[in-house]
């Protein structure tokens, strides 16, 4: 059996799991390391840091409707004790002693700064859930998807072809054979400024589009360059995509 088996035969996923199989990703050969970033070893020893479109698409949808509890999930916190150094891994980890300390997972007030008082002990909570402990239903999460027609190899290998798809048409999908990260950079962008108010903006489109490519350089390949911003490929792209070449710079 592959990995992907053993995750078939699972009652139950940890929710970051489940975002990342969810684009056809194997959570067993890459790790999320925060800020819609997932890190990989390319087999020459160095930890390799990319972040898919389709993940952002997709941790961003299964969250929300976490929080909103419209999919049933276990939620877990990262805690650390009033006077003490660090989390309390086992405080999310261990539900008996969780209520011990009456904490009730699912229903932690929303105050950013929360002070829990149990025993005399006071323990402060990180509002948003850990994703990486935080569980789910396989089960659950596969009729969620179905609901809302979401496809999945992995979840919905039976699914409709004309299923939502996460990764959009196949020029966008970073798994494609055909997949160019140039073009892809330049349709993103011409949505993004497209669809803001870039008719009563005092800067030119073509300065929009520039920005909007140097805040998000590092999602597209074309424009790195050593590590860094491809100036060049900014400049590029967005004349290729202005579609207002006699405004100016």
């Amino acid at each position: 059996m592959d990995s992907f088996d053993f995750y078939r035969h699972s009652e139950d996923l940890k929710v970051i799991d489940a975002i990342i199989l969810l684009i056809d990703l194997d959570p067993g050969d890459v790790t999320w390391v925060g800020n819609y970033t997932l890190s990989r070893d390319p087999g020459n020893g160095y930890r390799d840091n990319f972040k898919p479109p389709e993940f952002k698409a997709a941790f961003s949808i299964v969250t929300t409707a976490i929080m909103a509890g419209k999919l049933p999930a276990i939620k877990r916190y990262k805690a650390f004790e009033a006077g003490q150094f660090g989390f309390l891994e086992d405080l999310q980890e261990d539900e008996d002693r969780a209520q011990q300390y009456e904490i009730d997972y699912n229903n932690l007030p929303d105050d950013i700064d929360l002070t829990l008082l149990s025993g005399g002990r006071r323990f402060h909570f990180k509002v948003e859930p850990d994703w990486s402990q935080s569980t789910v239903s396989k089960v659950s999460f596969c009729l969620w998807l179905s609901e809302r027609g979401i496809k999945s190899k992995f979840f919905l290998p039976d699914s409709q072809e004309n299923a939502v798809d996460l990764n959009g048409p196949g020029y966008l999908d970073p798994g494609h054979k055909c997949y160019s990260s140039k073009l892809a950079a330049a349709i993103h962008a011409w949505e993004a400024v497209s669809k803001s108010d870039w008719e009563n903006s005092p800067k030119t489109v073509i300065k929009l589009l520039e920005e909007w490519l140097e805040n998000n350089y590092q999602d597209y390949e074309w424009l790195i360059y050593r590590g860094n911003k491809n100036s060049t490929g900014v400049k590029e792209t967005a004349k290729t995509v202005n579609w207002r070449p006699n405004e100016g710079a």
